[in-house]
């Protein structure tokens, strides 16, 4: 049974949330959680905050002294436009800091979780799986990329997951999808969303019961973790707001070219995800349906979690 477990990037969407959802699961109660932090401070009571700067070598081998059982890896930086014009900084976080990451999963034989995207492919065709050759677009793509080359070269007890994540940071209001979408429609405002853009969506709490489930059968790798669905950001834009009661009109739709135009940073179109290789590891036919994540992320929403 796993007894210590990092999360770095805790004060990140995918990283507050797993640490939350984490310390309420019974089966892992007799855990020591250890949420890393640089920025943006953590306080959650149900674990130990430290803070470190992931791309400084020595501060993250302090942490041997943990010796941790599991290091799931979240922190990245993940806005395209930012990573674009400032490549450095994306390399150095994306790239370098997962080197360090890396080595002090080996120095303590912790098994490592890597949290990658589906930016890793150009969307040309869409419905990609394991074995297709990654081919991004764009700095982002290629910077997480190579953190995942990174982590499966150099060492084996490895899990990759690729995902496109939707949720709510836990701790700082931070732009994101769905909250972008909310925002528009709670003041009347039109939301665009591409119509020709697709992805393999899935909600952050659904994202970490998968992952648990694929670190509990000891599997290495790359695991594409998404729903069944592959609708666009336009039509995902529409359920949030039948789901939510607001008018279905607001939502317009654009597309990602008129944003290339703007821009001029290309981004994928279609990247959804065949998902066959984690429904055969987990012995499952199906996932919760993308409706029924938005339902209960709007119940979240409402007990306020």
């Amino acid at each position: 049974m796993v007894k210590k477990i990092i999360i770095t990037g805790g004060s990140g969407l995918v990283g507050s949330n797993f640490v939350t959802d984490l310390s309420n699961k019974k089966e892992y109660d007799e855990c020591k959680l250890f949420s890393l932090y640089n920025s943006h401070p953590t306080n959650f009571k149900s674990c130990e905050n430290i803070k470190v700067d992931i791309t400084n070598r020595d501060e993250v081998i302090s942490l041997l002294k943990i010796k941790p059982d599991l290091i799931i890896h979240c922190a990245a930086v993940t806005g395209i436009s930012f990573c674009e014009k400032n490549k450095e900084i994306a390399n150095k976080i994306n790239v370098s800091a997962t080197r360090n990451i890396v080595e002090l999963a080996k120095k303590t034989n912790a098994k490592l979780i890597y949290l990658s995207t589906d930016a890793v492919f150009d969307g040309l065709k869409g419905n990609y799986s394991e074995t297709d050759e990654p081919s991004p677009v764009n700095v982002y793509g290629k910077t997480k990329l190579d953190g995942e080359k990174v982590c499966l070269t150099s060492y084996e007890n490895t899990i990759v997951a690729r995902i496109s994540v939707f949720g709510k940071n836990l701790v700082i209001k931070k732009s994101n999808f769905v909250g972008d979408i909310l925002d528009n429609l709670k003041k009347g405002k039109t939301y665009y969303g591409f119509d020709d853009a697709k992805t393999s969506l899935i909600s952050v709490k659904n994202l970490l019961d998968l992952i648990i489930k694929i670190y509990e059968k000891d599997a290495k790798g790359i695991y594409h973790i998404g729903s069944l669905e592959s609708p666009s950001k336009y039509e995902f834009a529409k359920l949030v707001s039948e789901v939510f009661g607001f008018e279905i009109d607001l939502i317009k739709k654009t597309s990602v070219e008129s944003l290339y135009a703007k821009d001029n940073i290309r981004r994928s179109k279609d990247c959804s995800f065949n998902t066959s290789k984690i429904l055969n590891l987990l012995n499952i036919k199906s996932i919760p349906t993308l409706k029924e994540m938005v339902i209960d992320f709007k119940n979240q929403e409402i007990m306020g979690e």
